[in-house]
């Protein structure tokens, strides 16, 4: 009889990482082509009207870092996960089909006739806490009868130890 030995082998565990099949992303997947042009064409579309200046070189440069750096960096990110060109169609969209809705006072009373009825005919409504107070005290009254005092509030011990 013939021993088989079986081997134990070791194997490699390699981590996919989540953004291994996207597409249209730049930089190892972090900038999404889109936003990367509207970044570019944001920085680019505001630099070179400012180079143009009538400025010393130096100062255009600064004006131009100035303004035209934090646009890119602002077409990068983008508002709320979209790009900006994205944001601007769903903005001018939810304008586009914006309603305001005014329900007519019949309209009102008639959606919310069984509260008005509720409140109206229901004796064990929800009350204030004070009316509830008040409720309770007479009812402690009454209880305890008239013969019997109300008790006193006991002072605190002022340390006459």
């Amino acid at each position: 009889m013939e021993v088989v030995e079986i081997s134990h082998e070791a194997r490699d565990v390699y981590l996919i990482p989540q953004n291994f099949v996207d597409t249209g992303t730049i930089l190892g997947g972090t900038v999404k082509l889109r936003n990367a042009v509207e970044a570019a064409m944001l920085a680019v579309g505001s630099a070179v009207p400012l180079f143009y200046l009538p400025l010393a070189f130096n100062i255009r440069l600064m004006i131009v870092i100035a303004v035209s750096v934090p646009l890119g960096v602002f077409g990068v990110v983008g508002i709320g996960g979209d790009s900006l060109t994205q944001f601007v169609a769903h903005w001018s969209r939810f304008m586009k089909r914006r309603r305001i809705v005014t329900p007519t006072p019949q309209g009102n009373l008639e959606a919310n006739r069984h509260r008005h009825l509720r409140f109206i005919s229901n004796p064990d409504r929800p009350r204030p806490i004070a009316e509830q107070m008040k409720n309770a005290a007479k009812l402690a009254e009454a209880d305890r009868g008239s013969e019997a005092p109300a008790p006193q509030r006991r002072q605190p011990d002022r340390g006459d130890r």
